[in-house]
């Protein structure tokens, strides 16, 4: 069994961190320049089991997930991310757009954010992980408000003032 470091606190200009499951080497590359250039640390690997090692020895802030991954899918992974670390950010990004793919992605993987490709860039995309950065909520580690400016945290699904 995998021991997982859970998310950290994150006060001032501390950068969070992301993991990025991408097996496309072109888009896992682009995405990781826009995420360095927008003061991310990020992790990017290929699969699940790649992942797995990052995930014994950082603490992850946010995950940003493909669906179709060699080995283990992105929407297992996706579930079992959720299931140890209840309060990560997880963005899945995927080819597939239909409907149902969507409520798996959600109700299934636990996905806060489910993104469609192809996209024109990854910079569109990627704006709801900096959205994320910003409104994290200072008060718990890894929990996310609403908007930013509100001292609101979403805490196993449901809304708290703080």
């Amino acid at each position: 069994m995998i021991k997982l470091k859970s998310p950290s606190l994150k006060t001032g200009s501390s950068p969070l961190v992301v993991a990025l499951v991408e097996d496309d080497r072109l888009l896992r590359e682009e995405i990781v320049v826009h995420l360095q250039a927008n003061d991310f640390t990020v992790h990017a690997v290929n699969s699940a089991a790649a992942l797995d090692d990052v995930m014994a020895r950082e603490a992850i802030d946010l995950y940003v997930l493909d669906l179709n991954l060699p080995g283990e899918n992105g929407l297992i992974l996706s579930r079992r991310i959720r299931q140890s670390l209840p309060a990560a950010g997880i963005v899945i990004m995927t080819a597939r757009v239909a409907l149902q793919d969507r409520i798996s992605g959600y109700q299934e993987g636990g996905a806060d954010i489910y993104l469609t490709k192809p996209m024109r860039s990854a910079g569109p995309a990627l704006k709801y992980p900096m959205k994320l950065r910003r409104t994290k909520c200072p008060t718990r580690p890894g929990f996310l408000s609403a908007t930013t400016g509100t001292r609101r945290c979403k805490i196993n699904r449901a809304w708290a003032s703080v």
